[in-house]
C-alpha cells in the first residue's frame, strides 16, 4: 500500500510564489528509498511524524533567514535531507535568493545530499548576490564542471568567503581551475577542499595567489606529472602562505613525487 506525507506550513514571503501550499513527500523518498513494504504501523507513523517535523523546522529556519534574524548565522540542510530531496529547481533558486538577501548567515552547509547539477545550478542562480557567506560546503552533491561554472557569479561577489569544500564531486581539472582562478582573484580564501574530484592537472598562477590560503586538500585525485609541476610552483612561491597541502591517495607516480620532494627541499 503506498503511503505519502502531506503537510502545509507557513512559508517565508519570498518563497510563497514558488513553493506549493502543500508538499507531498512520498515515503520512499522520505526514508532515503528504504523499503517500506514490511514496516509495521508504528514505524510508519514515526516516519511520517519525523518528516513533518523536519519540514516545519526547515521552514521556521527559512522564515528566520528572510527576516534577517541576527542570531541565525548558520544554514544547513543537515538532517533535513528527507525534505530537500523533493524540492525542485524553482524551490532551490528561491532558497538561494532568500540566503542572498540575508546579511548574517556566515556558514552554508549543503553537503552530503546528492542534489545534482540542475538543482545546484538553480541554487547558485539565486545565491549570486550573497556576500556574507564565509564558509560554503557542497561536498557529495553529484555536481560537475557546468555547475562549477554556474558558481562563478557567486564566487565573484563572495567577498568574505574563507572556506570552500567541493569534495567528492566530479568537477575534474577544468572545474578546479575555474574555482582556483576566481578564488585567487578574491584574495580572501583560507581553505580550499577538492578531494576526490577527478582532478589530474591544475594551473597555478603564482602572481595571483591568495595571501591567506593556508590549507588545500587535493587527496584521492589522480595528479599527473604536469599537475605536480604546478604544485611545485606553489610550494616554492615566496608569497604563498600555504602550510598544509593534502595529497593522500592521489596516485602520484615516482616522477611526480621527485618533483614535489625537490620543491619542498628548496622552498
Amino acid at each position: 500500500k503506498p503511503y505519502c506525507i502531506v503537510a502545509a506550513y507557513l512559508y517565508p514571503h519570498s518563497l510563497r510564489r514558488r513553493l506549493p501550499t502543500n508538499i507531498s513527500l512520498p515515503l520512499a523518498v522520505a526514508t532515503n528509498n528504504h523499503p517500506i513494504a514490511n514496516m509495521d504501523e508504528f514505524s510508519l507513523r514515526w516516519m511520517i511524524a519525523e518528516s513533518q517535523r523536519e519540514q516545519q523546522e526547515f521552514y521556521q529556519k527559512l522564515m528566520r533567514a528572510e527576516m534577517n534574524d541576527p542570531t541565525l548565522t548558520e544554514m544547513t540542510f543537515g538532517h533535513f535531507g528527507h525534505f530537500v530531496h523533493v524540492m525542485g529547481e524553482e524551490e532551490f533558486e528561491s532558497f538561494g535568493e532568500t540566503i542572498a538577501l540575508n546579511t548574517h548567515i556566515k556558514v552554508l552547509f549543503l553537503g552530503d545530499h546528492n542534489l545534482g547539477n540542475e538543482n545546484m545550478q538553480a541554487l547558485f542562480r539565486g545565491l549570486t548576490r550573497s556576500s556574507s557567506i564565509e564558509e560554503l560546503d557542497v561536498r557529495i552533491n553529484m555536481i560537475g564542471t557546468e555547475t562549477i561554472r554556474s558558481m562563478v557569479p557567486f564566487l565573484q561577489n563572495a567577498s568574505n568567503l574563507k572556506k570552500l569544500n567541493v569534495c567528492c564531486n566530479n568537477i575534474m581539472s577544468e572545474g578546479f581551475n575555474v574555482i582556483w582562478r576566481e578564488l585567487m582573484n578574491s584574495q580572501i580564501i583560507e581553505e580550499l577542499h577538492c578531494a576526490a574530484c577527478g582532478i589530474d592537472s591544475i594551473k597555478v598562477d603564482i602572481d595571483s595567489i591568495s595571501p591567506n590560503l593556508e590549507k588545500m586538500s587535493l587527496g584521492r585525485n589522480n595528479i599527473n606529472t604536469d599537475g605536480c609541476r604546478e604544485l611545485a610552483k606553489l610550494l616554492q612561491c615566496e608569497n604563498s602562505p600555504l602550510t598544509e597541502l593534502l595529497l593522500d591517495e592521489s596516485r602520484i607516480d615516482d616522477e611526480g613525487v621527485a618533483i614535489l620532494v625537490d620543491a619542498l627541499e628548496n622552498n
